[in-house]
């Protein structure tokens, strides 16, 4: 077995499209707060982290997009973790919404069948994240969301930035994923390094009260 890393590295000017860039105030350094200590002590380092909950890699709580849904700490730790599969439909084009048939079809010629309670991954692109290229790609169309919900899955995750399409208001992914109380985990990065059809997927959330998402350390055990 091995640990494959899904998760975007936390930085200040982080191109995180639709949510502000995290930002880092040093509040303490080891120069500074050296006198108070004794040796071998060499001082302490503190800093404050101010950021969006949906920065980087995140996972979506279902009252993201559902005022009577259930915020972060609400939901069972074991809808953040367990057994995942991967579809790949990276090979469509940037312009190409993501709808029900073609993850069926997908699933059809990767021999991949979704399972109620698994966790469903979704490959979608093959351009870097945050690019130009890629956030040029559309997202999950209805019938996606809808064909993902009847499946039963667990969860949810893509390499896209948001499950929805930037400039479609209406937002049928996360209204669809969200009423069904379906978490969502975004900017997954990293996927064509999965060469399982099934593996273990892990991407806990900080439990914080009332959070409409949080921040994870996205990993696969394949």
């Amino acid at each position: 077995m091995r640990y494959v890393d899904l998760t975007i590295e936390l930085k200040e000017r982080l191109n995180t499209a639709a949510s502000r860039d995290p930002h880092y105030i040093q509040t303490v350094t080891h120069e500074w707060s050296l006198p108070r200590y004794k040796s071998p002590c060499r001082g302490m380092a503190d800093r404050v982290l101010m950021m969006d909950e949906h920065t980087g890699t995140h996972v979506d709580a279902p009252f993201h997009f559902d005022p009577d849904g259930p915020t972060v700490e609400r939901l069972p730790v074991d809808r953040f973790m367990g057994a995942a599969k991967l579809l790949d439909v990276s090979r469509r084009r940037p312009d190409q919404e993501i709808t029900g048939a073609m993850l069926e079809e997908a699933g059809s010629e990767q021999g991949v069948a979704i399972k109620a309670g698994e966790i469903l991954i979704l490959r979608t692109t093959r351009s870097a994240w945050g690019t130009p290229r890629y956030l040029e790609h559309t997202s999950l169309g209805r019938s996606a969301a809808e064909w993902i919900v009847e499946r039963g899955a667990n969860a949810v995750g893509l390499d896209m930035h948001s499950a929805d399409t930037m400039w479609d208001l209406s937002k049928p992914a996360h209204t669809i994923l969200c009423g069904a109380r379906v978490p969502i985990y975004e900017s997954l990065v990293g996927l064509e390094r999965i060469r399982s059809k099934e593996f273990e997927f892990y991407g806990l959330p900080l439990k914080m009260k009332g959070a409409t998402g949080s921040p994870v350390r996205a990993v696969a055990r394949v």
